[in-house]
């Protein structure tokens, strides 16, 4: 018996667009989807950052939904990090 607990992969895409009411997710995967997701992203030239936790909290959520309050400082700080790396 493996004391190790396998992770389901999981993956989401969010958007957000200055002036707007909050970030929204625009997509979610998991599993083998959640790698092709990412493998999608990274062709299209648009950042990947790993953050297990928020991941497993944003896939509970549908595209088109707006990303909870209690996890947008999280969110803006990955924001903007991807804003610097873009530059």
């Amino acid at each position: 018996m493996s004391r190790y607990k396998r992770v389901r992969a999981r993956a989401v895409g969010i958007r957000y667009e200055r002036g707007g009411y909050a970030p929204w997710v625009v997509a979610r995967a998991d599993g083998a989807a959640a790698g092709r997701l990412v493998r999608l992203a990274g062709e299209r030239g648009v950042p990947v950052l790993r953050d297990r936790t928020l991941a497993e909290s944003l896939c509970l959520l549908d595209p088109g939904a707006f990303v909870p309050a209690e996890y947008w400082e999280i969110v803006a700080r990955i924001l903007l990090a991807v804003k610097d790396i873009k530059l």
